[in-house]
């Protein structure tokens, strides 16, 4: 149904030229340890593939961690193993805990300094849409939990898992020993290696956050509103190295530009620019520039782009 609706609006929406963001202020992300990012080019895959290949080949367990973009590129994965096992939420954006057979919290507590009706409010976390108003729902729409599981003999399985993730830091999913949803989210992973005997090592995590986050910047400086999503980021990858033996970040992609969004290229491109600083202090962490990549394709709305850019992805 998402992908129906999205190829409607992909017909009517008005689009524009491919988008070129030219910072007058921030030069291009060649600061990096080259060693541990790669510039996605369709036309050349040789960087990516050679940076990424020794050290995520043939790894068991996958994990596609984070919004509608995660979401996307995990539909149109060509899955190279026979599928033995699918499994899915069964609901979308307020079956998240049911998937991990977690409890929820005896009393879901929102955000800190959260909006309400006639106040902007002061957040450093998500939820801030319809998670805000419903408990233990997610702000995502139309998108939900998903594995698809194969077996490879012996006893042994190969999974891949998409797990939704709106924010660097949210409180939606609670339970009785987790705060947050990354928090959460950590401990189904780990129970997940330790019911088929895997460990850290045999993992990978591909994630992306940025694109929602951007809303907790109303009534906030760019510079604090920076300040507050790098803090986030950094305590996510934290969490992220208990569980994941290497993490590939995507980065948040360029936006079509609408003026009632919160999402801004300018402050797009600079996240972008600044996160990837923090993960060059990572050893088993991998940043993926896909600015201009993207850019080359045709948005079907604010955020998301036409099908070809994430088939090729």
């Amino acid at each position: 149904l998402s992908a129906f609706v999205a190829s409607i609006y992909f017909i009517f929406y008005p689009r524009g030229a491919p988008l070129i963001y030219q910072s007058t202020s921030h030069t291009e992300v060649n600061h990096i340890n080259r060693k541990y990012s790669c510039e996605y080019r369709p036309s050349n895959l040789r960087e990516c593939y050679n940076l990424l290949s020794p050290h995520i080949n043939r790894k068991p367990a996958w994990f596609f961690l984070g919004d509608s973009q995660i979401n996307f590129l995990f539909n149109f994965l060509t899955y190279p193993y026979n599928i033995t096992r699918h499994r899915e939420a069964k609901e979308k954006r307020c079956g998240v805990l049911d998937y991990y057979n977690f409890s929820k919290a005896d009393m879901w507590n929102p955000p800190s300094n959260a909006r309400n009706e006639t106040h902007v409010g002061n957040q450093t976390q998500g939820p801030y849409d319809f998670g805000l108003k419903n408990p233990f729902c997610m702000d995502l729409l139309g998108w939900k939990n998903e594995m698809l599981e194969s077996s490879i003999g012996n006893n042994k399985t190969r999974f891949v898992e998409k797990l939704c993730l709106d924010y660097a830091s949210d409180v939606e999913q609670q339970t009785p020993t987790t705060r947050t949803s990354q928090e959460t989210m950590i401990l189904y992973i780990t129970n997940q290696l330790e019911r088929r005997n895997l460990h850290v090592h045999d993992t990978v995590c591909v994630t992306n956050v940025g694109i929602h986050d951007q809303k907790l910047c109303a009534g906030k400086s760019d510079e604090l509103c920076l300040q507050i999503y790098l803090q986030n980021v950094g305590v996510y990858l934290n969490l992220l190295q208990k569980v994941c033996g290497d993490i590939v970040w995507i980065a948040i992609t360029p936006v079509f530009g609408e003026t009632n969004r919160p999402q801004k290229n300018e402050t797009i491109y600079i996240w972008n620019e600044e996160v990837s600083k923090i993960i060059s202090g990572y050893s088993n962490t991998f940043y993926i520039d896909v600015w201009h990549a993207a850019s080359a394709y045709r948005h079907i709305d604010n955020v998301h782009f036409e099908w070809s850019y994430y088939i090729t992805f």
